[in-house]
């Protein structure tokens, strides 16, 4: 059976957002209305200037209003509440157990659980699409940092997923692992400029440059913005953001799944 293909704990997930939703129409309604409109308002303004003899400066001002102050954003704030609750709530409805003692491997359980977190920020992002390729296109955005950036935001999708999903694995309530997934993921967004004002004041009597700063490196809307700069592309900046990403996605969705593949160990008392 595979982790994508007819694994019952992707379904099930999927199954049961769905009703969630249905049970909070209000909500869906309202989160419909918003979302429409705002996506309304890109699109108006993609095509706006599309036509417009300033399109160069207004196609590159559009694409950095949708893919950094948009789309990052959504998923630095929605990211913790569609992940940090996939094994928690299991446990508070005590159903956990059941699952672990199941016929499902701990890569399936995993796997499944991860993944039906990412749909929803995969469709979010997909959502987008028409409209960065018309911003990029008149914005006179070079394929390279289209591309790069679009990877930067499927490697921060699937990295602040697994951060909220293993929070969810090694706490016990919900709100628990929500507090600590966002918490970890701002100290990432917030923290790093702190840091980067305490080593800037440390240095007062020298030049210090922000690209010299490494741990903003990590901050996806520093990688972000240096590559969307109009100067010289770096690469080390957004390497290092994509490595560690990466790196960080591996390291937690594997030492997930090993210690639930213990089996008997790893069920509740």
């Amino acid at each position: 059976m595979g982790i994508l293909t007819e694994n019952p704990i992707l379904a099930k997930e999927m199954r049961s957002r769905l009703r969630s939703r249905k049970q909070t129409r209000a909500n869906r309604i309202a989160t419909v209305i918003c979302v429409g409109v705002v996506v309304a308002l890109l699109y108006y303004g993609a095509l706006v200037s599309l036509f417009d003899t300033q399109s160069p400066f207004r196609g590159r001002d559009l694409y950095g209003i949708s893919v950094v102050g948009l789309q990052l954003t959504l998923l630095v704030l929605i990211t913790p509440s569609l992940a940090a609750g996939s094994i928690t709530q299991e446990r508070e409805q005590q159903t956990w157990n059941a699952l672990l003692l199941s016929r499902l491997t701990a890569a399936e359980i995993v796997g499944g659980k991860y993944f039906a977190s990412l749909l929803p920020l995969f469709c979010l992002l997909a959502l987008f699409v028409p409209i960065d390729l018309i911003a990029a296109f008149t914005g006179e955005i070079g394929l390279t940092r289209f591309l790069l950036s679009h990877l930067l935001l499927i490697a921060t999708a699937l990295f602040y997923t697994a951060i909220s999903l293993y929070f969810s694995w090694v706490s016990r309530r919900t709100f628990v692992a929500t507090t600590a997934s966002l918490s970890t993921i701002l100290t990432l967004v917030v923290g790093t400029p702190v840091l980067l004002g305490l080593w800037q004041m440390s240095m007062m009597n020298r030049r210090s440059d922000p690209q010299d700063f490494v741990p903003l490196w990590l901050n996806p809307y520093f990688a972000m913005s240096d590559l969307l700069s109009t100067g010289s592309l770096h690469p080390a900046v957004v390497g290092t953001n994509l490595l560690v990403s990466f790196g960080g996605t591996a390291l937690l969705l594997f030492r997930a799944t090993r210690r639930l593949s213990k089996g008997p160990k790893e069920l509740e008392q």
